[in-house]
């Protein structure tokens, strides 16, 4: 073997290794880990009844193989209202009117002890929906590199998800 054959083996050998640490860091800073929130948290919102005069809100992020796997940070009518990550939810309730989710990704950092909140992209689009007093409303929220959006979904397809992913620490 020639000397300049055994440097570009030695070379190739080395961007492997090279790529697939560059792979693995990739991977790992993507992983977003939540504390789940509490048991009585996710009775209440496997319920689905309500109080008088308000409606329910779940914003849902099922598992997706595309798109970041960091957390996204939700805000209903310009308050911060939490977190999802990957098969996790939020729920709270809203009084009957107007409302407006929209999504942010969080930095990951800190400011003030509050997430760093980033926007999500040209492509993001927000969900203006009215509530109605007594109805439950059900929201996944997907994303990819471009943005991240907001999907009405019914009620038999919002409850299943709520039963089967955990409800988010906040």
């Amino acid at each position: 073997m020639s000397p300049e054959s055994a440097t570009e083996m030695q070379w190739s050998h080395q961007r492997g290794w090279l790529a697939l640490a560059f792979c693995a860091a990739l991977w790992m800073s993507g992983c977003a880990s939540m504390k789940e929130g509490s048991s009585g948290g996710k009775a209440e919102a496997w319920n689905f009844a309500l109080p008088p005069g308000r409606a329910g809100v779940y914003v849902i992020r099922p598992f997706s193989v595309t798109g970041p796997a960091e957390r996204f940070r939700i805000r209903l009518d310009s308050r911060d209202v939490g977190l999802v990550s990957r098969n996790s939810f939020i729920f709270g309730t809203v009084a009957a009117g107007p409302h407006v989710l929209e999504p942010l990704r969080t930095g990951g950092d800190t400011v003030g002890g509050q997430d760093d909140h980033r926007s999500v992209g040209p492509g993001s689009k927000s969900a203006i929906f009215n509530a109605e007093a007594g109805q439950n409303y059900f929201f996944t929220v997907k994303g990819d590199w471009v943005g991240l959006e907001f999907e009405e979904i019914s009620d038999t397809a919002g409850q299943k998800y709520v039963r089967k992913l955990k409800l988010s620490g906040r």
